[in-house]
């Protein structure tokens, strides 16, 4: 069946959101939230969202082009802490793009012979902006210090809480994290 670009504006407009054509290959729509924490790249409150649909509108994602750039001595640990937000919420993936350090959170499925509903697509868009300002605080402290600090995360209703993370992690991987040489 797929989705049409002109469906996603017809969700969008029911769901008063604004959003901005995009012209590239007819393909995507870009959206600005306001956010409580996060910060873009120019220190304003706010997040651009883009929604994209791809091979010929069964594939649908929505992301957060240049949400952060991380290089240097920091980037393991933040790293990690995406990794562990992934393990922690539904929906969100981090892309990661090794040539400049670009983090690209993300939601994407494959729509293929169904449709999406103005529902789900509010539900990608929420919760991907939702997640990213709540997480802001510790991506930025894993960024610029090099800590990975679970407490500034505030845990989704059933979701383990940061103490019970870290000892899973201890247990699975021992002390620090890191899985021993001889259990790879």
């Amino acid at each position: 069946m797929a989705v049409r670009l002109d469906q996603i504006k017809g969700m969008l407009d029911e769901l008063e959101m604004k959003y901005t054509y995009i012209p590239k290959d007819n393909t995507q729509l870009g959206l600005r939230f306001v956010t409580q924490n996060y910060l873009d790249k120019n220190k304003d409150h706010s997040i651009l969202v883009i929604i994209q649909l791809s091979e010929n509108g069964e594939y649908l994602t929505v992301y957060c082009p240049n949400a952060y750039k991380i290089t240097g001595r920091n980037q393991g640990v933040f790293l990690k802490l995406c990794m562990m937000i992934q393990w922690m919420t539904k929906l969100i993936q981090f892309e990661f793009d090794h040539h400049d350090g670009e983090i690209r959170p993300v939601v994407e499925f494959p729509i293929e012979d169904g449709t999406i509903t103005a529902r789900q697509l509010a539900r990608c868009v929420g919760g991907l902006v939702g997640i990213i300002d709540t997480c802001d605080t510790a991506l930025r402290t894993a960024a610029e210090q090099g800590i990975l600090d679970l407490s500034l995360i505030p845990a989704p209703s059933g979701a383990p809480s940061p103490d019970e993370l870290r000892r899973m992690l201890e247990e699975m991987f021992g002390q620090g994290g890191q899985r021993p040489p001889d259990e790879l």
